[in-house]
């Protein structure tokens, strides 16, 4: 790391320490909603730090709901109506899904949609060989190990370990695709009508459809679109409902692009742990991250807390390969024995072709040049969304392929407008049980960036603006 970046490094940390510490004056009253914060050279003078750190740090509280800017006057504190933990006796959600998974097999849609990147990005014909040499194995059709292909989980095993947490293979479990994993996950850890289950709004559809046929209840806490879920809101929803099992996305969630501070995973880590909390955390995006050279750790990598890492290279190489993984020290064993009863084994010519790849430093040249392409994609839709919708909330992602949209009216009546122009977006209401963020939507930044896509981010913003207020 050069010193450019540690420097970049030791700026964030500061921005965020003082937005966290302005956070906490307003929760105790210090700061009251409708007072008027401290003023950027004040703040900056006691900080002793730049001004672009307090801007940042401004920035940041704006984004999560805790300030307003007033041109001329300064910024000023929010009153916070909406709680930041809330339970869902029932959830019903799955019915809301159907046309945006229709339109993402529509070749005539614009799929902002659905957060999956244009085939462009991925190593399909690298892919396509490694099939190729591993279907010349005798036994490549044959039913695999119920639990997986032994080779392929000692290898994931291996790139998952840290020094608190090493995997070996009887830890880990090859599903089919992440969603799979946090399904056996969650119905091994929870039992059917009588637990409660937290999970972060807003939050990935799929995860509200799992909650939905496992027949749980959900306790969605507030999740920042920046620094994901506050070990705060997380303790206070645990000692509310005491929760069966917690299942997050601290890395670049889904729907917002967060990403959770490391502090803030080992505080949740530790709250877990005391109060007997598993943590089911889906990890499918970690590794798209677009600045710095190192992966930003998982929230069990810590070792602090049990629970269940999930992932998939759906994101990474090809959503078509279906090879997942549920990975736990804890509940391994049990997870597998679920899979095993849920379908008999995954597909064994895709698990040793996605070893084969996995293996090669290609998936490291092609990671490099994925990260690479899509930081530069997310910075330009998001230049263009400001421009389509200036008077919105829009977040700023340090990786995945979402960036979340607040705006000032219902976004179902623009996805319905939108379609009608062959776009498809994804609304808010179908990220949250309780109607929170029905005024969201979600965008694909991992389309490629053409005269269409562009055209077609142009007539959103023009949609928006016609629709009655």
């Amino acid at each position: 790391m050069d010193l450019r970046e540690n420097d970049t490094m030791r700026s964030e940390l500061l921005y965020r320490s003082i937005a966290d510490r302005l956070k906490l004056q307003i929760d105790q009253g210090v700061l009251r909603p409708g007072d008027r914060m401290p003023s950027l050279r004040s703040l900056q003078h006691r900080e002793q730090c730049s001004l672009s750190t307090v801007l940042e740090a401004y920035h940041l509280l704006e984004q999560d709901g805790w300030i307003e800017a007033r041109p001329q006057s300064g910024h000023f504190v929010l009153a916070r109506s909406s709680p930041t933990v809330r339970l869902v006796s029932e959830v019903s959600i799955d019915g809301r899904i159907s046309q945006i998974l229709k339109d993402l097999g529509d070749p005539r849609m614009i799929s902002f949609g659905a957060a999956v990147p244009s085939d462009s990005f991925l190593p399909l014909a690298q892919i396509s060989r490694s099939l190729a040499r591993q279907n010349r194995a005798e036994d490549s059709h044959r039913y695999e190990d119920p639990r997986g292909n032994p080779a392929l989980r000692r290898f994931l095993a291996v790139l998952h370990s840290s020094r608190k947490r090493v995997y070996d293979e009887d830890d880990v479990v090859i599903t089919n695709g992440c969603s799979e994993a946090l399904f056996v996950s969650l119905m091994t850890l929870a039992q059917r009508n009588s637990d409660t289950v937290l999970v972060e709004s807003p939050a990935y559809f799929g995860i509200y459809q799992i909650i939905e046929l496992l027949g749980l209840r959900a306790i969605e806490i507030h999740s920042s679109p920046s620094t994901g879920v506050s070990p705060e809101d997380f303790a206070r929803a645990v000692q509310m409902h005491r929760p069966r099992a917690a299942i997050l996305i601290p890395n670049f969630s889904n729907p917002t692009g967060a990403l959770m501070p490391a502090n803030a995973k080992r505080d949740i880590a530790v709250i877990a742990r005391a109060e007997g909390v598993a943590i089911v955390e889906d990890d499918i995006y970690g590794d798209i991250f677009y600045e710095g050279d190192e992966r930003p750790p998982a929230l069990l990598a810590g070792g602090d807390a049990s629970g269940v890492l999930c992932g998939s290279v759906s994101k990474i190489i090809s959503p078509g390969l279906r090879i997942g993984w549920a990975i736990s020290k804890e509940f391994g064993g049990r997870i597998g024995a679920t899979k095993r009863i849920l379908n008999l084994s995954t597909n064994r010519l895709a698990q040793a072709a996605t070893l084969d790849f996995m293996r090669r430093r290609s998936f490291e040249i092609h990671l490099k040049r994925l990260r690479t392409t899509l930081a530069g994609l997310s910075a330009r839709y998001r230049q263009e969304l400001v421009r389509a919708f200036p008077h919105a909330e829009i977040s700023r992602p340090g990786g995945g392929y979402a960036i979340w949209v607040k705006t000032e009216r219902d976004t179902q009546q623009l996805s319905a407008l939108s379609r009608e122009h062959s776009i498809s977006i994804a609304p808010g209401f179908l990220f949250d049980a309780s109607g929170e963020h029905r005024r969201c939507f979600r965008m694909n930044c991992g389309l490629e960036w053409t005269q269409r896509t562009r055209k077609a981010v142009e007539t959103l913003g023009r949609l928006y603006r016609e629709m009655d207020p």
